[in-house]
């Protein structure tokens, strides 16, 4: 009896211990929204299926990679079909000197502190 006792305590203790936070998914798994993925990533949705109202969790866009700042966040349904860049940066409009130094321009992620 005191061994049942003593099981049932340990079990409630354990219980009271585990994790109250929501798991994330890992990355390809489906989603429904930003809040199921990791904070490095995104929910976004299936451009191809258009009749799916679950998406896939993705990568947001990491500093020095290319980016669209005109591009659609989100569609009438409230599909996502781009995750933008990562937490603390920005589209930033970033310069280059060319061959024959011509210039030209591409959008970045960049971080929001940097010059």
């Amino acid at each position: 009896m005191k061994i049942a006792i003593v099981f049932c305590l340990f079990f409630a203790v354990a219980l009271s211990q585990a994790p109250t936070e929501k798991p994330t998914k890992p990355l390809g798994y489906e989603c429904h929204d930003d809040s199921d993925c990791a904070p490095t990533a995104c929910c976004r949705g299936n451009v191809h299926m258009q009749w799916s109202r679950n998406g896939r969790c993705s990568l947001k866009i990491r500093e020095g990679k290319r980016c669209d700042p005109n591009a659609p966040k989100v569609d009438d349904e409230g599909r996502r079909f781009d995750c933008g860049c990562s937490v603390g940066m920005a589209c930033s409009k970033v310069f280059y000197t060319g061959l024959f130094g011509a210039e030209y321009h591409v959008f970045e992620c960049r971080n929001v502190t940097s010059s």
